[in-house]
């Protein structure tokens, strides 16, 4: 079973609580996935962060971190932040032990996905891409650029277990129209940089805020960001579960988290600006944090289908 999928119910409900922080009983906790184990109740290191059991995979896979106050049988579950991170070992401050040939392999491997086929879910991210940097600024296109929104997102699993499941593809407008105001257009830029992420953590802040009381997760939220702009990874289960084993960051959705992705594209700067232009699309180049995506999604993927391809022959 891949790590966390044995509490992937706490993992559901804390994505779509609509909440930065909730605190709950354990007998909550267990009511959600279906019982506790006993050292959940005998040990306050089963509530660790340290991302070593299933258990705390069922809350860091949903970006957040767990402080428990173990005597009054509580715990209390925060958008996760490294600066707050009170139980789990500092991440940030570990040099990733990707190695970058590895990475660039897996660039590569899932370009040729995206590439191979004419009608294949890997190429809705190009034409989403593509149709809003097309259409920047018009507003009169927010309809048309809502249903392009949609389909990518479709394509990409956020109807499953989502409110998007019980809406139209028009339930997008809003944020459309926010990424039509031309308040984020500097994030069209063709060559992006760290010094773009605080306006990416305030356009973050605003597509939660446009869906209203609708439980915008971070993984919807950041998959809309890479869609449109390609300018931060979608912090889905795949890339966290790479990002956190191999170090490259600590699969929060977080401003120190975003820039420790890109801290790991500095330091390999060369190669992979040589793969960045090597790989072209219709819409020309993959930004760089696209290639981020592309690399740490595939290495997840492919462990998670390995794992459960070894369950399979037990």
């Amino acid at each position: 079973m891949p790590m966390g999928d044995k509490y992937i119910d706490l993992t559901r409900h804390l994505e779509y609580c609509g909440q930065d922080e909730i605190e709950m009983t354990f007998e909550q906790v267990a009511n959600i996935v279906g019982g506790l184990p006993n050292a959940a109740y005998d040990h306050p290191a089963s509530w660790s962060n340290g991302g070593y059991s299933s258990l705390s995979w069922g809350w860091l896979n949903a970006g957040f971190v767990a402080s428990v106050r173990f005597k009054k049988r509580v715990v209390i579950f925060s958008k996760g932040d490294p600066a707050k991170e009170r139980n789990s070992k500092p991440r940030s401050h570990r040099r990733a032990s990707l190695d970058i040939d590895v990475a660039i392999k897996n660039i590569r491997k899932f370009h040729s996905t995206s590439v191979e086929g004419t009608y294949t879910r890997f190429r809705s991210w190009e034409h989403c891409h593509k149709a809003f940097r097309e259409n920047a600024s018009k507003l009169q296109k927010a309809d048309y650029l809502s249903l392009h929104l949609a389909w990518y997102l479709a394509s990409w699993g956020m109807l499953r277990n989502s409110f998007l499941l019980n809406m139209d593809y028009r339930v997008h407008i809003p944020v459309v129209q926010i990424i039509l105001s031309g308040r984020y257009d500097a994030l069209f830029a063709d060559e992006h940089s760290p010094d773009l992420i605080p306006l990416i953590m305030k356009l973050s802040h605003e597509i939660k805020e446009a869906y209203g009381d609708k439980p915008a997760s971070d993984t919807l939220i950041t998959k809309i960001i890479l869609g449109v702009y390609g300018c931060a990874p979608a912090y889905d289960r795949y890339f966290r579960n790479a990002a956190v084993k191999y170090n490259v960051c600590s699969g929060s959705w977080n401003e120190n988290s975003l820039r420790a992705v890109w801290q790991y594209y500095e330091e390999h700067k060369e190669p992979l600006e040589k793969i960045r232009r090597e790989m072209r699309l219709d819409g020309g180049l993959y930004p760089p944090m696209k290639l981020m995506d592309m690399c740490l999604w595939q290495i997840g993927f492919d462990e998670d289908s390995a794992k459960e391809s070894d369950l399979d022959q037990e």
